[in-house]
């Protein structure tokens, strides 16, 4: 299975999010992006995505640096939505 963290987003949509990752095959790990030291809890991936009009900027700098260090493919998004994260799932295809 495809292993994704999203980190960002919007706490009501959790499962919204879930659900879609699903169904295009994917294991998603939620992440609200204000936790602190969020990189000690990511696990194996094989993408990463952040949506950055939800994230703190100290959290977004935190996954670009443990993405480039592990060779983990990145997206960065400004939308929350649904769409953009079928949009996502549809890149990597």
């Amino acid at each position: 299975m495809y292993t994704v963290a999203l980190i960002g987003g919007l706490e009501h949509l959790r499962n919204k999010y879930i659900d879609t990752a699903k169904s295009f095959g994917v294991d998603l790990k939620f992440f609200e992006g204000r936790e602190n030291c969020i990189r000690h809890r990511f696990g194996e991936l094989d993408m990463m995505i952040v949506f950055t009009d939800n994230v703190s900027h100290s959290a977004r700098q935190e996954v670009v640096k443990h993405a480039r260090l592990n060779i983990i493919p990145l997206r960065l998004r400004h939308s929350s939505s649904i769409s953009t994260l079928r949009k996502c799932f549809a890149e990597r295809a």
